[in-house]
């Protein structure tokens, strides 16, 4: 986010992206499980596979765009760089936005966004992106209750 917003801006616009994020963790969980079935051809698994692979990088877009727009209402501002992308992830640890014990996982979630969003995703390998896709669920979740707790901070400096 480029510009300073208010509070009461800042919370719904976070609150619409915790919607979308979530969205999308359940695609990729609709997708697992759709994978997980015998019946599917080796040409509809390919699909599902880039399917699965296209959620987790758009997962990891939100997540990357929410914890930017948290930053920018806490007064962060992340410039524009070679590093902007570890440095949003930086920034959020720093300030308490990422889960405690997920910091290697988005970290994670990071090389593989940069991976696939630069053309690389011709070549899935289904070993990795597999373990990665199944723990969006729990990781979203984790996601979800610490930014809850960070709006509900913001929504008390209104009411202050």
């Amino acid at each position: 986010m480029k510009r300073p917003i208010n509070d009461a801006v800042a919370i719904g616009i976070i609150e619409d992206d915790l919607r979308r994020i979530r969205t999308v963790s359940r695609k990729i969980n609709g997708r697992l499980k759709l994978l997980a079935q015998t019946s599917v051809s080796h040409v509809e698994r390919d699909v599902i596979l880039e399917s699965i692979a296209f959620q987790v990088q758009a997962f990891y877009t939100g997540t990357e765009a929410l914890l930017e727009k948290c930053l920018a209402a806490k007064g962060v501002r992340i410039p524009s760089s070679a590093s902007h992308h570890s440095e949003i992830i930086n920034q959020a640890d720093d300030h308490k936005l990422i889960p405690p014990g997920t910091l290697d996982y988005i970290r994670d979630l990071t090389r593989f966004r940069h991976y696939a969003r630069h053309g690389y995703g011709h070549d899935i390998q289904e070993n990795l992106l597999l373990p990665k896709a199944a723990e969006v669920g729990g990781f979203q979740k984790k996601l979800r209750g610490t930014i809850i707790l960070f709006v509900a901070e913001l929504r008390d400096a209104l009411q202050a």
